[in-house]
């Protein structure tokens, strides 16, 4: 204190005497002058509550001549109070405070610890009631002891009502009592004017805070505050600083020696409390800015770490606003660093650091970063100076901060680990408290003396649980600010670990964190909920949840990784592009909750957010309103447009409403009506899913055992491992599904919504009958297909490298033949038939065929309605693929006799007994091997992981079977392997000797076919035949024996030499077609005339005789049944069907889709100014009419360039459910809260590989996988080891459409929330969000003053007239928004999604390209330029919902792409090789293959052919590697320019550690990007919490794969290693940042969750006044009666009833 006592002639108990009395006086004064004023109107009330105009107002000359008169009595008072000590003397003012003092004393701790350590305190703002609740030790806050009552001290009944109040009286001796009281009701404003007696009978506060009027007269509160009864009580300074007062009355009675003594003082304690809107950046981790651009921002910052400052071009730390603002003040403005401090010894345990430099180059080099200070106005800020200390300076040098030279920041960085496992701040240095570095000229620093710069301890935010409400602890370690939390209930008990039940282990546990709806007596029953998956509940309660299910893949998921990928030193980067991989054959679906809805009935009569008071509610939210179909397909252009145009089966008559979750078409964005999901068929479904691809041990989070969970195998096709303890737990609670978590409710109602689509469609497959006309007109074409002998010249002409489908002649060589359409067959070599891989034919070589040349060049989409045709032949095929698939044993063909063609086409292999009978089953080897010799065995060879494997061997049924393997002959199949999905891995082969088998030793190529129960002859007279034969043209007679019937015309057959002795080799004498004879004679029996058509291994010029025992192969029959060549069976299979419909009826399940998008319960509307037929817009489809609708939720998918990987995510239209009603509210719901989760999302820690002693780290080797040990707790350390889990899935939402937030159709005094988005997924914002402006567009806008801020900022400061329509929600369209995500990126509204197909487009070769009438070309968008220069072939707008230019750069051109051009007549597989349009194969490894289509083989970058398909860590020698031509994170991208872009949001979300040369990008990059940026503007505020456990690629794409380093590898040492030295950051461009704080969020109503987000302030106000005996407070006491055991009668025991009765 500054020595003005003495000036004054008075001691320093005087001084501040005289300052409580004239701070009194001026509070006096201020109520008067009010309610002197009221008549005036220039008080505003509205609400209930004081509101003070911003137009301020003329001084009356009253005032002035009252302040005149104060001033006298102030100095009047000096002399009396000299006079007074002249009388009284020191020792009588010590005996009165010393009699009172151990009385405020005591209700100041008990304050304090109501602040800082009781554990029934809410996470949020108290209300008055609560207060007085728990501090009262009453209703549910009772507790035994109490704790709010000392030892030797008992509670009285304060007001006379009978019960016990909080006042309490204690004996010091036994002489005397002292009794006293707290009181924290805030008078309202009728209470304010009433007399102190009035005041004190109803147990009020004598007065409200004193400092409310600090800022109140400058900013009247913005908007109705309606539903915030939580914080009742309490005063706003602005939104985000809150104050209320304690008043504290004492009265001390003593007897002495006959006589008495009376003390009184009364002490008040204004409290303060911040809500989270305060903090323009508050960072949980470090606080790093290091920016190139120049970069500004304002307000307050905080980091429980140290500050590191350095910049390219500039950063500058500005104050929060202009002097002229409502919010400025030195608090508003404050940059700390926590300095952590033990409470009991006083030990400093941390102490946070201000340096000049920066992690990622680990330097204290810090140009052109200034930071402006605070001065009190009018004195102007300061913003210029650099003269050394003290003298005034702006700029921060590294002889300017906090710590002394030669400090490396990497030293006093924080410890990630210590974060996550012990939420302590902790130096990952040599000194873990950072004492020792700190520089002692630090307090000397210009900034820190005007208090910019400040060491302060900020009380831990915690905003609650943004996982599931599964009642399962965790996934953190406390529902609580504190590691360990004060209250045992809101931890991990000893002996749990996350994943555990909560249960009764802790008393009171289990209600208090699982409670989906507030006790009956809470006075909070808006907030009081469970704190376990807290935003579920709320949401669930009063907002919107969208949960997307997991998807199942019915055909072929892609086996977990078996060793190296293309480049074996890039393998956690490859496992990634298993992301590109789109498997067509799937389903999958999202529920939507709204809280006005009881399913599908809406109910208007449950009770909004704003109800007053709010009563809560547990009827809405529990059940789906809708069911939505979520299955988008990102493989091409054209997958992604079939996907939500439902119109793709127009043309087929009687068909109705069809959704094809078999190829990919309809499959996204229809509502459907949920199905009954207690069914006892829908338990039997939903059961069958969950043991089929569940993992006992793999639901969240996962068992860390010897093997890897959840099981990569078991769930390939799908994650239902949750679904399976959900099914579990649904049993034990007797099928009760109300009993079950939220969690497990929505995981059953998304896996039976996904069920009862599929069963729709499949029973739509199994009732549908071929139409008449249209079934004869398609059985023609199939035989005009499939006729030999000649052409048709009514029929589509389509060849198939050069050879037509029916392999008739002539050839016609690619691309030169006017009107033939070139069909480039994956993996089919030209050469040979189409039978030659097993005899096998994708059924859409036929669909292909069907299609006309003229849709062939139609883009985007190459089929239309006018194919019919292909559209019934699809349905025809699925139909008979699916019903199959259902029962295999079972099936019958359904196609009659009457369609002869199809029947021989589409019909599968019945599994007849009939051994003569052709089968279709068979498969591909997936490695060469050497031909064994006579009755030897092959080691057991891999089958072709590729598309075209089979599912039919049946271990028990086709073992010692024989099969016939191209270029090797006839062999005995003796092992068979599978997996339990039904799916060969490995096959033994014995060579069974025949005369015209392979010699031994002879290499078999990898890609070599065996056919199963092949029909095969020998040669019985020899028959010469040419060395060079001519195809199509070479005939012989051949005579033959050992058939089981003769051939017939039409019939196909390979001829085989056998070896005739040392170096005489077996060979394929060739392929050959049976046509009729020319002779007029008939042919001898067992006799058949065949025509070469390809394949032999003759060489040189002459004849040679086809040799006697020469073995004939019957490749195919034409005349068998069923058909010679084989349809979906061979390519794709669904074999979820079986096992999700063992025992279940399809139709018994069903989810009844809605009849038209106007029957939709979700937001819909038709869309204008469209007629184009296909979307141009996100979140539009196409419906059954062809019309373009918008809807409100639509999943999708892009490439994120920083994950390095595909992700998922759901669209959601914020304009639509603004604008959108349900009963009363509207979608976007008035309160503000959506939850959305994905259960199709995997985070770090729902990885479990097993633990290895020693090895704490993650390897994703599949040989000998292992992961950190997790904690004893269950907390995984993953989330911050420096290494992206390459098999994590960060799939999210995306917000988009939001320029506008305020809601339509609801009342102006609820219209004021704006959007609260919790997802413990990563978020999206796409485009302009939540605009200041007055109509919501950006000619409009608005901000604080009516001078607009300059982009440089230069009149920042001057600024001086405020806009009276900022933040007022009538005016200003924007809303308190915020935003709480694993991660958050913002997209600009040109950001174009595209297609997996964008990713390998680069890489083509020029012989294919110049095939122009080739399917493969017409459905490929080759692009223009190569790198950081491409962009994709728009011009026929292939992405019609992108912006609509010729050349665009997509998200999977911003990739580590394929780089170099595909070999000569090389193409990438395909999912269907017969269906150009379908998407690129991606393997298990996350490597595409590169397919020779004129020889069949895989190849590598040079063509050369792969002895060895990848897998396992024996195929990394050339020549077994892959094409592995790859672009790096070295290399420049390219990436959309992106468009200028405003965002308004409070963001929450994580971010991945830092260390020395590898920094997580700083706050400059919280938000995330992935487009080459020009200017962004944000307002707003960045709040890091935690660690991203989803989105958790490197900032710094330094490095992906684990380093050799063993002290680099470990998850506790790996921060103290070095990354590489400059950035690579080549996914996007830095923007110009047009950022800052958004002071509006301090003065409209703070959103849920910066109301969660509260620090309890350290800054308090403090006065005592001594009182009169006979004050009414003080009456109170003395009248009060005496507790047992202290003496009857009244406190004061001189007073009589008449006297305490008055």
């Amino acid at each position: 204190m500054k020595e003005h006592y003495r000036s004054l002639g008075l001691s320093k108990r005087q001084y501040r005497k005289l300052m409580r009395s004239i701070r009194h006086l001026f509070f006096q004064l201020q109520r008067w002058v009010r309610r002197r004023l009221a008549p005036l109107g220039l008080q505003q009330r509205r609400q209930g509550r004081l509101r003070w105009g911003r137009a301020g107002f003329v001084l009356p000359t009253v005032v002035i001549v009252l302040v005149v008169v104060t001033l006298t009595v102030a100095a009047l008072m000096i002399r009396t109070l000299n006079r007074t000590a002249e009388v009284s003397g020191q020792r009588q003012e010590i005996q009165v405070m010393n009699a009172t003092a151990p009385a405020i004393d005591r209700a100041r701790a008990k304050l304090e610890y109501f602040f800082t350590q009781d554990p029934l305190r809410p996470n949020g703002v108290p209300g008055e009631d609560v207060i007085n609740q728990i501090i009262g030790n009453q209703g549910s806050a009772a507790r035994d002891p109490d704790p709010y009552t000392l030892a030797d001290e008992q509670r009285i009944d304060f007001d006379g009502d009978g019960n016990l109040d909080n006042a309490w009286a204690f004996q010091p001796t036994p002489t005397s009592i002292v009794a006293y009281s707290i009181l924290m009701k805030r008078p309202n404003d009728t209470q304010l004017n009433q007399s102190d007696a009035d005041k004190a009978r109803q147990l009020i506060t004598r007065s409200r805070p004193m400092g409310i009027t600090e800022l109140g007269n400058q900013c009247g509160d913005v908007g109705n505050l309606a539903g915030q009864q939580t914080e009742v009580g309490w005063d706003e300074v602005t939104s985000a600083i809150l104050r209320k007062n304690f008043q504290i009355n004492a009265f001390v009675y003593e007897n002495r020696n006959g006589g008495q003594a009376l003390s009184t003082v009364e002490f008040v304690q204004e409290r303060q409390m911040e809500r989270g809107n305060k903090w323009g950046a508050w960072f949980r981790n470090d606080l790093e800015i290091f920016p190139g651009p120049d970069f500004r921002w304002n307000g307050a910052m905080h980091t429980e770490g140290s500050i590191f400052m350095t910049s390219g071009n500039g950063f500058t730390a500005y104050l929060v606003s202009s002097p002229k603002s409502c919010i400025y003040t030195r608090s508003a403005s404050e940059i700390t660093a926590t300095e952590v401090v033990d409470s009991n010894t006083g030990q400093t345990l941390f102490q946070g650091q201000f340096v000049a430099g920066s992690l990622r180059d680990n330097n204290t080099n810090a140009p052109n970063v200034q930071i402006h200070s605070y001065s009190e106005p009018p004195s102007a800020p300061y913003t210029t100076g650099d003269a050394d200390p003290p003298a005034q300076n702006v700029k921060l040098t590294d002889k300017r901060d906090s710590v002394k030279d030669g400090i490396e920041p990497a030293m006093v960085a924080l410890n990630p680990v210590a974060i996550l496992t012990e939420d302590r701040s902790k130096a990952r240095g040599s000194d873990p408290t950072n004492l020792s570095v700190r520089d002692e000229n630090w307090p000397l620093q210009f900034y820190v003396q005007q208090g910019r710069f400040a060491n302060k301890t900020q009380p831990k935010p915690y905003v609650d649980d943004t996982y599931r409400a599964d009642d399962r602890y965790g996934p953190k370690p406390v529902y609580d600010t504190t590691i360990p939390s004060s209250d045992p209930r809101k931890q991990i008990p000893v002996g749990k670990k996350v994943g555990d039940p909560i249960d009764g282990t802790v008393p009171g546990a289990r209600d208090l964190l699982t409670r989906n709806v507030a006790p009956p007596g809470s006075p909070n029953k808006r907030e009081d909920l469970g704190l376990d998956g807290y935003w579920e509940r709320r949401a669930r309660q009063e907002g919107l949840r969208i949960i997307v299910g997991e998807r199942l893949e019915l055909g072929k998921p892609l086996d977990p990784p078996e060793g190296n990928p293309a480049d074996s030193s890039r393998r956690n980067e490859f496992y990634q592009h298993r992301t590109l991989r789109d498997d067509l054959a799937a389903v999958q679906a999202a529920v939507v909750y709204h809280y006005k809805a009881r399913g599908t009935t809406i109910d208007p009569s449950i009770p909004d957010p704003f109800t007053t008071p709010y009563p809560g509610q547990n009827e809405g939210g529990y059940e789906p309103v809708a069911c939505l179909a979520a299955t988008y397909h990102h493989g091409t252009p054209q997958t992604a447009l079939r996907s939500i145009m439902f119109n793709q089966y127009n043309g087929v008559s009687g068909l109705g409403q069809f959704f094809d979750f078999f190829t990919g078409r309809g499959t996204n964005g229809w509502e459907f009506e949920p199905p009954d999901f207690n069914s006892q068929d829908m338990r039997n479904a939903l059961q069958n899913l969950a043991n089929a691809y569940g993992d006992p041990q793999g639901a969240f989070p996962p068992t860390q055992g010897t093997t890897v969970h959840p099981d990569p195998t078991t769930t390939k096709a799908g994650n239902f491992s949750n679904l399976r303890r959900a099914m579990e737990a649904w049993e034990n609670a007797g099928w009760n599904l109300r009993a079950l978590s939220l969690a497990d409710q929505s995981t059953i109602h998304t896996a039976g919504c996904a069920l009862g689509m599929l069963a729709y469609s499949v029973h739509k497959l199994q009732t549908l009958s071929l139409p008449g006309a249209l079934g004869t007109t398609l059985d023609n074409q199939i035989n005009i297909l499939r006729t030999t002998g000649g052409t048709s010249t009514t029929g589509p002409q389509v060849q198939i490298d050069g050879q037509r489908v029916d392999q008739s002649p002539p050839p016609y060589p690619p691309g030169t033949t006017s009107g033939v359409v070139t069909v480039i067959r994956n993996g089919f070599p030209s050469s040979r038939p189409l039978s030659y891989r097993g005899g096998y034919l994708d059924a859409n070589a036929y669909i292909t065929a069907l299609i006309s040349d003229t849709s062939w060049g139609q883009r985007p989409l190459q089929e239309t309605s006018a194919d019919v045709n292909a559209r019934l032949a699809r349905l025809i095929a699925l139909r008979e693929q699916v019903v199959h698939d259902l029962n295999p044993g079972g099936y019958q063909c359904s196609i009659t006799d009457n369609y002869p063609n199809l029947k021989k086409a589409f019909c599968l292999d019945e599994q007849s007994s009939n051994p003569s009978q052709l089968s279709k089953r068979g498969f591909v080897l997936g490695q060469d091997f050497l031909m064994p010799s006579r009755g030897g065995d092959t080691p057991y060879l891999r089958v072709e992981d590729a598309p075209s494997y089979n599912f039919d061997l049946d271990p028990n049924r086709d073992r010692d079977k024989y099969v016939y393997v191209s270029g090797a002959g006839l062999m005995q199949l003796t092992r068979i392997t599978t997996d339990e999905q039904g799916k060969i891995l490995t096959v033994k082969l014995k060579n069974v000797g025949a005369s015209y088998n392979a010699p031994q030793n002879r290499q078999i190529p990898a890609g070599a076919s065996a056919s199963l129960l092949t029909e095969t002859g020998q040669i019985n007279v020899a028959v010469g035949f040419p060395n060079n034969p001519i195809v199509n043209s070479t005939t012989v007679d051949i005579n033959y024996t050992g058939l089981s019937q003769p051939l017939q015309v039409g019939d196909i057959i390979e001829i085989r030499r056998p070896p005739t002795g040392v170096g005489v080799l077996g060979r394929v004498e060739g392929v050959f077609e049976v046509v009729p004879s020319t002779s007029t004679l008939p042919l001898p029996p067992n006799t058949a005339r065949v025509r070469y058509i390809g394949g032999t291994e003759r060489s040189g010029s002459g004849s040679a005789n086809i040799a006697v025992g020469s073995e004939v192969v019957v490749l195919w029959r034409k005349n068998s049944s069923p058909g010679p060549l084989g349809t979906f069976n061979t390519v794709i299979k669904y074999p979820a069907l079986q096992r999700i419909f063992n025992g279940v009826t399809p139709d018994r399940i069903v989810a009844t889709p809605r009849p038209n998008t106007s029957a939709f319960l979700t937001p819909t509307e038709t869309a204008t100014g469209n007629t184009s037929g296909f979307p141009n817009r996100l979140n539009q489809i196409i419906d059954f009419n062809g019309n373009a609708v918008n809807v409100a939720f639509l999943d999708n998918a892009l490439f994120n360039g920083r994950e390095e990987m595909v992700v998922r995510e759901m669209d959601i239209d914020l304009d639509l459910l603004r604008r959108k009603t349900i009963g009363g509210d509207t979608w976007l719901p008035m309160g503000g809260i959506v939850y959305a989760f994905r259960e199709d999302a995997v985070r770090e820690d729902g990885i479990a590989r097993p633990a290895v002693s020693g090895q704490n780290w993650m390897n994703t080797d599949p040989n000998s996988p292992h992961d950190p040990p997790l904690a004893a707790n269950g907390i995984s350390t993953k989330p911050v080891d420096f290494f992206a889990d390459p098999m994590r899935r960060p799939n999210g939402f995306r917000l988009w459409n939001g320029a506008r937030l305020d809601r339509e159709g609801i009342p102006d005094d609820k219209n004021i929330a704006g959007l609260s988005f919790i997802s413990d997924n990563p978020v999206y914002i796409q485009g302009d969000f939540n605009l200041h402006s007055s109509d919501g567009t950006t000619s409009n806008l608005i901000e604080e003053f009516t001078d607009k801020l300059a982009d440089d900022w230069s009149n920042f400061y001057d600024r001086s007239k405020l806009d009276p329509r900022f933040a007022r929600p009538k005016e200003d369209k924007w809303r308190p928004t915020e935003i709480l995500a694993d991660a958050v990126t913002i997209l600009s509204s040109n950001f174009c999604n595209g297609s997996a197909n964008d990713y390998f487009a680069e890489a083509y070769n020029n012989t294919v390209r110049a095939l122009n009438n080739s399917p493969e070309n017409l459905a490929t968008n080759f692009p223009d330029n190569t790198g950081a220069d491409a962009r994709v072939d728009n011009s026929n707008r292939i992405y019609p919902t992108c912006a609509g230019i010729a050349k665009l750069r997509t998200s999977f051109l911003n990739a580590n792409r394929p780089s170099a051009d595909l070999p000569n007549d090389t193409v990438w597989l395909r999912e269907s090789p017969f269906d150009p349009s379908s998407p690129i194969y991606v393997d298990r490894n996350g490597t595409p293959w590169a397919i020779n289509y004129t020889t069949g083989e895989r190849v590598d970058r040079n063509g050369t052919r792969l002895t060895q398909y990848p897998g396992g860590n024996g195929a990394d020698p050339s020549p077994n590697n892959p094409y592995n031509a790859y672009y790096s994170f070295d290399d420049a991208r390219a990436r959309n320019t992106a468009q200028e872009t405003r965002v308004n949001a409070v963001i929450v979300s994580g971010t991945v550690p830092s260390r020395r040369t590898q920094s997580y990008g700083g706050m400059h990059n919280f938000p995330r990007f992935l487009e080459a940026w020009g200017t962004l503007r944000i307002q707003g505020s960045f709040i890091q919490l935690n660690f991203s456990t989803q989105a958790t690629a490197p900032f710094d794409q330094d490095q992906w794969e684990i380093p050799n380093d063993p002290s680099c590898q470990n998850v506790n040492t790996a921060f103290n290693c070095s990354a590489k030295t400059w950035e690579r950051i080549q996914y996007y461009g830095a923007p110009q940042r047009r950022w800052g704080y958004d002071v509006a969020l301090q003065l409209a109503p703070a959103g849920p969750v910066a109301r969660r987000f509260i620090t309890p302030g350290r800054q308090r106000t403090e006065y005592y006044t001594e009182l009169r005996a006979d004050d009414p407070y003080i009456l109170r006491l003395r009248c009060a009666r005496r507790p047992a055991g202290m003496g009857g009668g009244r406190i004061d025991p001189n007073l009589d009833d008449a006297q305490c009765d008055a």
